[in-house]
């Protein structure tokens, strides 16, 4: 299940919380050039009106609490899903997931 949540301070303990009690939080990142380009055209196929000051705030309070979503997920559960010339697949992400569960 995705939990799309602003990282704040708060928020991320509650994901330390959820973690604590069984959940198995992933952190996903990548080219944030391509990504705020996937973000747009997202924001037009559902006719939503962010503007792109908001990706702006979302991003920044990442970089804020970057420690502690680090801290949350832990390193081995940050996985880099976007590249500027690709987009992993649902399937890819997958077995990503699955060969970083096997190091842990």
């Amino acid at each position: 299940m995705e939990f799309g949540l602003w990282a704040t301070p708060q928020n991320i303990a509650l994901l330390a919380r959820m973690r604590d009690a069984g959940a198995e939080p992933w952190f996903f990142h990548g080219d944030r050039t391509a990504a705020k380009a996937a973000w747009r055209r997202e924001n037009r196929l559902r006719q939503r009106n962010f503007e792109d000051g908001k990706w702006d705030q979302v991003v920044q309070k990442m970089d804020d609490n970057w420690g502690l979503i680090v801290d949350a997920v832990g390193e081995n559960r940050l996985l880099r899903t976007m590249e500027a010339a690709e987009r992993m697949t649902a399937e890819v992400i997958y077995d990503r997931m699955e060969v970083a569960r096997a190091v842990a």
